[in-house]
């Protein structure tokens, strides 16, 4: 019922689209003392009127076929007049029937805009996804099992939150270790790191809080075995066993806070250990 609608709207106001600057042209004197009037010139859809210039009887006329309707017939008097539409195209001879000097050259040019032919636009082409390449996809150490690291793990994925417990300066420590994680739901699966704090662990990791004067030392303890063969080539992943710790916005030393500090797997601590000290007055 809708398309329906629609279309008939689209044909009514087609249709209904007219000219909307028609003009009227005035041929006045049509009488023998004003005679030939030469070659009028006028838009489709423009009117053109005869006013008689006698009170003799005259009509207006032509042998031209494609002119529906057109005709005055014999009309007499000073008052008298005539007006037609012309809605074909053309160049049309015009006279009276008493007076053979009493004529004039009707041309009516088409000037309305011409409507091309709408093309279809092209289908887009849907981009081409590249096949997937598991030789490009980060991988853990086959000997790690992560079983045990698919249950029990992230629940609900809050992160949990580290402090000191004192409402103040104080000396305190915290170990965080960083462990392969299989995420899995109905929709996607995929492996990650997860961020454990005692029990809890999630990704992103958790959120440390601190206070001015405190005297914190953090220990990451790497978990997520052994590094693969390291490739060099672009576009691949490139040691995704690797990890870091640093700061963003804490006055703190960068020969201390640094992102050059690789935390390995290593065969004594497989940790790396990191003390900061912030200032009392630093907010």
């Amino acid at each position: 019922m809708i398309c329906c609608l629609v279309a008939v709207f689209i044909v009514v106001f087609i249709v209904g689209i007219g000219k909307i600057d028609a003009a009227v042209h005035q041929i006045s004197n049509w009488s023998p003392r004003a005679g030939d009037h030469g070659t009028l010139t006028i838009d489709l859809g423009d009117s053109v009127q005869w006013l008689w210039g006698d009170p003799g009887t005259h009509t207006v006329q032509t042998d031209d076929n494609s002119l529906s309707n057109f005709g005055s017939g014999s009309r007499s008097g000073s008052s008298a007049s005539y007006t037609y539409t012309f809605t074909t195209a053309g160049s049309f001879d015009i006279y009276c029937g008493f007076h053979n000097n009493m004529k004039v050259k009707v041309v009516v040019e088409d000037s309305s805009p011409t409507l091309s032919p709408t093309t279809a636009a092209p289908t887009p082409t849907p981009p081409t996804v590249a096949a997937y390449d598991p030789t490009l996809a980060p991988t853990f150490a086959p000997s790690i099992d992560l079983t045990p690291y698919t249950s029990n793990l992230l629940k609900d994925h809050i992160p949990a939150v580290i402090s000191s417990g004192i409402e103040g300066p104080t000396d305190w420590s915290a170990t965080l270790y960083v462990r392969p994680h299989r995420h899995k739901n109905n929709v996607v699966a995929f492996n990650t790191r997860a961020y454990c704090y005692k029990d809890t662990c999630s990704y992103p990791g958790p959120t440390i809080r601190l206070f001015p004067g405190d005297n914190f030392t953090l220990t990451l303890v790497n978990e997520l075995g052994a590094e693969t063969q390291e490739s060099h080539e672009h576009n691949r992943m490139h040691s995704p066993n690797t990890t870091n710790v640093h700061t963003h916005g804490l006055h703190i030393s960068p020969l201390i806070d640094s992102i050059f500090v690789k935390v390995l797997l290593h065969a004594d601590s497989m940790s790396y250990r990191r003390t900061c000290i912030l200032i009392s007055d630093h907010d």
